[in-house]
């Protein structure tokens, strides 16, 4: 009898578990991931998915990695539940944060002792690039390259199918069908060599502010107490964290950057074969947009030096608060001090509103309207003397497009 009610509580407990309703497993994205191992393009990641120590574009083959295959079963698997952070696999292995740090320090050490010698200025962008690989961005810029300027060729193609329908008896360049199915295939292989380009960049940012954001922490833990007093807290925090951001996004569009006067030089004289001297109208229209752009970015650059000017002088404050709070308690100083933080926070709040305003318009007025009024300053000079065709006007306005972004960077 002093069993029973124990058996009587297991019992019920069995009773329960027996009647719940059973919860209903998700798949995993590794077996997602190796059940389409095939669509990944060249096998994408099944060690990674298991081990977690490996990331699914280390593991992925030559055909994923250029067609992003093997971010497939993270998106399948994104459709079915909410992502975690354990579903992702790990960071590709040469932008983690110990080998960049380890690859730029020894880079760096070696430029200190170089510079120690001949008395030159020591070069943190050349160490970074040497211990990165230069040959990762050379091979980046020449995809970029290429892509620029095949994207002149479908505009030369279009230019030449609306002509022969337009003109019966126009001689296209090649086979017409060629043309057509040309139409289909550049734009694929034009996609495939940005997305690697911007792949290859991706990477390059991340791992320049990851090792900058530790090169920076590093020499903040070995400062000297009179080197710390010369910066303040909020000054290191947005090195680390805004301007490490900024060198990324640099990098972002450095190869638009270096590509831009070689699109510029080419798409003037494609436009010049096409309707002549009218071209020198749209460039003089760009031209003019040149000091508006420079004051519209220039605006833009003034605002951010204002927002980190308030940022560090917020996180300063921050610091100095939660460092002396116990005395700011004792005397009851919260009002005064949050009076105070939430004065710079609107200053701050003020910057970060004209910031945006300007970003707004002025990139509303340089790559909305700009292509608007463009052409029709071009069309209206060229159709005073000349007849306008639809193969000119394609081939003009496409050309134009392919300016736009060059000048405005």
């Amino acid at each position: 009898t002093a069993h029973q009610p124990i058996a009587l509580h297991d019992t019920v407990i069995q009773d329960i578990e027996t009647m719940a309703p059973k919860a209903e497993t998700t798949p995993k994205v590794e077996e997602l991931e190796s059940e389409n191992t095939s669509g990944g393009g060249g096998g994408g990641g099944n060690n990674a998915a298991d081990k977690r120590n490996v990331s699914f574009e280390d593991e992925a083959g030559f055909v994923g990695q250029w067609t992003l295959g093997f971010l497939t079963p993270v998106l399948r698997f994104g459709a079915t539940k909410a992502l975690e952070t354990t579903d992702l696999g790990t960071v590709k292995s040469k932008t983690r944060a110990e080998p960049s740090y380890g690859g730029v320090k020894a880079e760096w050490d070696k430029t200190l002792q170089l510079s120690l010698k001949s008395g030159d200025r020591p070069n943190l962008a050349a160490a970074i690039f040497r211990a990165y690989g230069p040959s990762h961005f050379y091979v980046a810029m020449i995809y970029y390259v290429v892509s620029a300027l095949l994207g002149f060729v479908p505009i030369l193609i279009l230019g030449d199918i609306v002509a022969y329908f337009e003109q019966p008896n126009h001689e296209t360049m090649v086979d017409p069908w060629i043309e057509v199915a040309a139409l289909g295939v550049l734009p694929t292989i034009i996609g495939i060599l940005q997305t690697r380009h911007n792949v290859v960049m991706t990477h390059l940012g991340v791992y320049v502010r990851t090792a900058v954001s530790m090169l920076t922490y590093h020499a903040t833990l070995r400062a000297s107490s009179y080197s710390r007093g010369l910066s303040s807290t909020g000054e290191v925090i947005n090195i680390m964290a805004n301007d490490a951001q900024q060198l990324q996004r640099f990098l972002s569009f450095v190869g638009l950057t270096l590509v831009a006067p070689l699109q510029i030089i080419i798409a003037i004289y494609l436009i010049y074969n096409e309707i002549g001297n009218a071209v020198w109208v749209g460039v003089g229209f760009m031209i003019v947009l040149g000091p508006i752009n420079g004051l519209i970015f220039g605006q833009v650059s003034k605002l951010r030096r204002m927002v980190l000017k308030h940022s560090d002088k917020r996180v300063k404050l921050i610091s100095e608060i939660l460092g002396g709070i116990r005395i700011i308690k004792f005397n009851a100083w919260e009002d005064p001090f949050n009076e105070t933080i939430q004065n710079i926070r609107q200053l701050e709040m003020n910057a970060l509103t004209k910031l945006a305003y300007v970003i707004a318009i002025g990139f509303s007025l340089i790559l909305l309207s700009a292509p608007i009024l463009q052409p029709v300053l071009v069309f209206a000079t060229y159709t005073a003397n000349n007849t306008l065709t639809a193969s000119k006007a394609f081939s003009v306005i496409a050309l134009f497009n392919i300016m736009r972004f060059p000048f405005a960077f």
